[in-house]
């Protein structure tokens, strides 16, 4: 695999692009950093608006996984949520910004891979506050 392009789309988004002559398509990766619990609301939805124009511009035959950290703990996944989130979320009440995050992966067909896994507490949790790294794939259908 090869680093084919890159570039930064915000301060909080980096898009890189791979091609993999075993795979007839090219890998998009985007890697961002998420506003905090705690920042405005406007921050919030700037972050997210930027995101989906990134994924929209992103052609549906290309894999798209998206890292970074989303300052979200996703907690147990809810009715409905089958597609979205396995079976190994953290047991907690959601805050806005993990509401949000949830929110968002269904409307690309994001999976977020990091409850498809059985994992120890301390490996899913930083310090306590939030999740540092989570791949989110986009399903191909």
């Amino acid at each position: 695999m090869s680093l084919e392009s890159w570039a930064p789309i915000s301060d909080r988004i980096i898009k890189a692009c791979f091609y993999s002559r075993y795979i007839k398509t090219t890998i998009q990766y985007r890697y961002q950093y998420a506003p905090t619990k705690d920042a405005q609301e406007e921050a919030k939805d700037d972050f997210y608006d930027q995101l989906q124009k990134v994924t929209d511009s992103v052609p549906k035959h290309d894999i798209l996984i998206i890292m970074g950290d989303w300052n979200a703990k996703v907690g147990e996944r809810r009715e409905g949520e089958e597609r979205v989130m396995g079976k190994e979320g953290l047991k907690r009440v959601r805050n806005d910004n993990e509401e949000r995050f949830v929110a968002f992966c269904p409307t690309y067909n994001f999976a977020i891979t990091s409850t498809t896994f059985s994992s120890t507490r301390i490996s899913i949790s930083t310090l306590g506050h939030h999740l540092m790294i989570i791949p989110v794939i986009r399903l191909i259908m």
